[in-house]
Order: C-alpha cells, then structure tokens, then sequence
C-alpha cells in the first residue's frame, strides 16, 4: 500500500472534512450545544461587536475565562451573522483542523522504511489513527458545543508539535512559533499554564546546550509564553479586584475527580460493561474513610514523581525511535492532568468530565501510536513471535511474511475500531432526536417556560 505524499494530504483533509462534518450533523437539529459557559462566552462576543468590550451578559466584566474565544466569535459576528449562530461552524472547523494538522504531524513523524512492510504498516497506522481522531467521542462532543476547547486543543497541539521541532533542529524560530501557540492557548483557557509548565521543564533539561544557551531559550519562550496572559491577569485585577474572577471552593473531593477521571479514560478504550465493574471497583477503593483527599494528596505527589523518573529513565533508554516526541506528549500529560485534578479539587466547577479531559486525547493517542510504530519495527527486525504464513499475507507484502506479533496488534486494532463507531453512532442519533445537553436540546426547546416566552 503505498501512496505519496500529495495522496496522503488529500486523504487526510477528505478524512478531517468528515470529523467536521459529523460536528455538524450533531447540531442539524437543535443547534450547538449551550451551557451557562456557552451563554457567558455568546454574550460577551455581542457586547464586544456592540462597542461594550469585555462585559457579561448580566453587565459585570468577563474576567471568569481567558479572552480568546469570545474575540474569535465576535470575529465571526463582524460579518453579518451572530455568535450564537456561527458558534457551531467555528467549532466544527476548529475541530477538523486539529484533526489534520495532528495526522500530517503523525505522518511525517511514523517510521518511513523502504521495505514494502515498514511501508503499509505506516500507512495503516496513520489512517488508522485518523479514523479513531474523527470518531473521537470526547473531540467531537467539546466540538458541538459552544465551548472554547476546540480552540484549545487546536493551539495546544500546535505548541506542542512546533516546540518537537524546536527538539529536533534547534532552529530557534520553531521555538518563538511555539511560545507564540503557548500565549494563545494560555489566552483561551487558564489551564493553558500546563504548557509552559511543561515546556520550560524540558528545555531546561534538554541535553547538549550550553548554559547560556538554555538560559537565553528559556527567557525568550517565557517572555513570548507569558507576557499576554500576564497583561490579561492585570487586567482582570484593575476592573474586578481578582486575577481570574470570583472563585470558591468545591464539593468535589480529589478522591471524587480522581476516581472520575480513571474512569473516564478507561472509557476512551474500554467496552461499556468493564467500564461499570471499573467504577465499582474505583468507588470501593476511594472510599476508605480514613483517608481524605489532603492525605491522599500528599502521598499520590512524590508517587507520582518517583513514577515519572522511573518512566523517564526507561524511555531514554530503551531501543525506541519515537523517544523524544513520547517524553514530550507523555510530560505534558501527566503534568495537565495533576494540574486539573488540583484545580478541579479546590475551585468551585464541575467535577472532572469528557470536557476538561478532552485536550489530553490526541496526546495519549499518539503515544500509543507511536510506541506501536516502534514496536512493529521492532518485530519486524527481531520476529518477537516468530512468522506466521498466510496466502493472504503474499498479496499484501512483497516478503510474503510478516511477524505475529504485528499480525494480531492490527487485528486488535481492527476490531477495536467497532466500539468508537459504536458510540458516535449512539451519540448522533442521540443528538438527533434530543438535541445537545444544555438550553437547545429537545427537553428545553419543548419546555413549559419556552412555551409561554
């Protein structure tokens, strides 16, 4: 199987349109999706096209979310049409655009052999990956809302990619084009902090630099990362008295969104059925009452550091290709999701849910993605399980061989792929008949209230 490099963009924009066409088909009937954020993120972008600036739909100032999003859709709004209404399209496209920019990231990173086998399986892999990206629950729900995660997760990828290049050339305009991704990815959401967080962290562990060097890198990311989000903050201080808007505690114990968030994972690639004995078993683990979340905390910290540092010991020395682009999305994970279980178990929000972990999926994704390719090599060069003969195999491989090992992964994959087809294909006719959760769903748009407005 082998295509080129113009037949693959083609294909992968082909495969991007319809990610952004399935956002589109979720809203055909009632819309996009709107929640109280929606409402606040919508008001604020007709206050901005009217001249009011940055002020919520009750006239107080926006400082609860970053200013991004809200601009974005009051761009759209200069045109002619409303917020509410372009909200939907905005969001699709963001969407398919993340897609393709993170397959042709995925494509020019997978390992290109001139053995027809190291071939088709990068091929396979790719599509593959594409495939799980556009029927992607968690990316294509955040999608058909009125949210500013699609943006997010669009502008975090792409710092994070540009900064992998910055890894690999030392070209230091990749490193400028990364911190410039950061800000704005800061400027839509706060949890943005988790890039530069992570991005810093690497570059001063980066091996081969002088100290000048680094020190000269590290201010020059740091100025560009963070200077707007840091005038954004002074801003929200001089006309509200808080950095980000009125905060409160929360309901939602560390326990509770830590044992959410495994679950939630768990369901990104896990059958239904095992998902509910998981949360039994979660719900009997975490609920130890001699235990509380403070205590929890402070012994799940330096496990989790002892963890990482074994992690990263064994990443840099294990025969992988892929170690540098692995370590970098695996830091940026871990250290988003340490960040938002913190966040989420101390401020006043929802628990944790598909929408907060959505910006990881792409990452996790492409690690396994990555560790399969390296893995296939791998047994391809070593034939872990030995070599299976099949008259099949002679169609498609020039060596009329492949190893075992290769043989059954693509299997599992194969027909792993029923169950994300499963759940979009539930969540569309879902969305269909009843709309998005939120103020244009069916159950809203029927209610005794609409009625008599």
């Amino acid at each position: 199987m082998k295509l080129s490099k113009h037949r693959i963009t083609l294909l992968l924009a082909a495969l991007s349109a319809l990610g952004t066409f399935l956002v589109l088909v979720r809203g055909s009937t009632y819309g996009v999706g709107v929640t109280p954020d929606s409402v606040t993120y919508i008001s604020t972008a007709r206050n901005l096209l009217t001249g009011n600036g940055f002020i919520n739909w009750d006239g107080s100032s926006y400082t609860i979310f970053p200013p991004l999003f809200p601009l974005l859709l009051a761009l759209t709004g200069i045109f002619g049409p409303d917020p509410a209404d372009t909200a939907g399209y905005v969001n699709a496209f963001l969407c398919g655009l993340a897609i393709f920019l993170s397959s042709r990231w995925l494509w020019q990173h997978l390992r290109a052999r001139p053995a027809p086998t190291s071939r088709t399986l990068q091929t396979y892999l790719l599509l593959w990956a594409a495939v799980v990206l556009i029927l992607s629950p968690p990316l294509l729900r955040v999608a058909s809302f009125a949210w500013s995660e699609p943006l997010f997760i669009l502008l975090t990828i792409s710092a994070l990619f540009t900064f992998n290049t910055f890894l690999d050339t030392g070209k230091r305009a990749s490193l400028v084009l990364a911190a410039i991704f950061t800000s704005l990815a800061c400027l839509t959401r706060y949890v943005g902090i988790t890039i530069p967080a992570t991005l810093l962290l690497l570059l001063l562990l980066r091996k081969g630099d002088t100290p000048s060097k680094k020190a000269t890198d590290t201010v020059i990311y740091a100025l560009i990362a963070g200077t707007p989000l840091s005038i954004w903050l002074l801003r929200n201080f001089l006309v509200s008295g808080t950095w980000t808007g009125p905060r409160y505690p929360t309901q939602y114990s560390f326990l509770f969104n830590l044992k959410n968030m495994f679950v939630i994972l768990a369901d990104w690639v896990l059958p239904w059925p095992w998902i509910l004995e998981m949360e039994n078993l979660l719900e009997r683990l975490f609920s130890v009452e001699e235990v509380t979340s403070q205590q929890f905390l402070v012994l799940l910290i330096p496990t989790l550091l002892i963890f990482g540092i074994g992690a990263w010991g064994c990443l840099t020395r294990l025969p992988l290709h892929h170690v540098r682009p692995i370590v970098l999305l695996a830091t940026f994970t871990s250290v988003y999701l340490l960040v938002l279980l913190i966040a989420r178990s101390v401020l006043e929000a929802d628990s944790l849910n598909n929408r907060f972990l959505a910006p990881v999926y792409i990452p996790l994704l492409f690690i396994a993605v990555l560790f399969l390719d390296d893995l296939f090599h791998y047994d391809l060069q070593r034939k872990l399980l030995g070599t299976l003969r099949f008259p099949w195999v002679q169609n498609v491989y020039a060596e009329g061989r492949v190893a075992g090992l290769t043989v059954v992964v693509m299997a599992l994959l194969s027909i792993w792929l029923w169950l994300p087809v499963n759940t979009q294909a539930q969540s569309i006719r879902h969305a269909l008949e009843n709309g998005q959760e939120g103020y244009n769903s069916r159950t809203w748009a029927e209610s005794v209230i609409q009625i008599h407005q």
